[in-house]
């Protein structure tokens, strides 16, 4: 396995992205997007990372920069079904109380199995830098992708270098195959319908290895 740049050790204990909404609010540590990078080049390759450059000295305090005292971080249960109420009052276009793009035909009767997903890009490189250009496509993604797995996918939060969703799976369903396979059918829409992305990154906009938690 490739060695991290020696920011992304430096960042390897408390920092927290401070640029993504869910990250700040949920003490999403910075070490867990770095070590998705790390693992996501194999052996003998090039150890790439767009977030933190290697060339980069640490400087300043001896806290160091970005560094912070973790807040403590909000019940996650709570928090996401209070996000999953948000995004359900809205419907795709965006207005309150309008269902377009809501599936209806979920059975509630069923036990499911809630999770939180975050996906970075490949190198962590900053590719949503404009996100407001992509949260809709990404909205009617996900909903798409749920209604196929006959469960339940949404977009929590898009940033620059990675995401975070909801999904809601049957108790059966192996959730780091549906994962996988969700991941694979958004990155081929994604280049499909933003084929500018393919300067950037050719072919490949997902690192292959993703985080996953059960928030029941």
């Amino acid at each position: 396995m490739a060695d991290k740049c020696r920011q992304c050790k430096f960042n390897n204990k408390d920092t927290i992205n401070k640029d993504c909404t869910v990250c700040a609010e949920l003490s999403f540590r910075e070490s867990i997007l770095c070590d998705l990078n790390i693992q996501g080049f194999a052996e003998g390759e090039n150890f790439i990372c767009h977030r933190f450059r290697p060339d980069l000295k640490v400087v300043g305090s001896k806290t160091g920069p970005g560094r912070h005292i973790l807040p403590v971080a909000r019940d996650k249960k709570k928090y996401f079904k209070e996000v999953l109420k948000l995004i359900n009052g809205l419907g795709r276009c965006g207005n309150v109380g309008c269902r377009c793009g809501i599936d209806e035909r979920e059975d509630k009767s069923l036990p499911r199995q809630c999770y939180h997903v975050v996906w970075s890009t490949v190198g962590r490189k900053k590719i949503f830098t404009r996100p407001e250009r992509y949260v809709s496509f990404f909205h009617d993604a996900f909903l798409t992708c749920g209604t196929l797995i006959n469960g339940k996918a949404c977009l929590v939060w898009l940033a620059a270098d990675h995401l975070h969703f909801y999904l809601e799976l049957g108790e059966d369903e192996l959730v780091m195959d549906v994962a996988e396979d969700i991941q694979l059918l958004i990155q081929d829409a994604l280049l499909e319908e933003f084929k500018e992305l393919t300067s950037d990154v050719p072919g490949i906009i997902w690192n292959s290895k993703f985080f996953i938690e059960n928030i029941d």
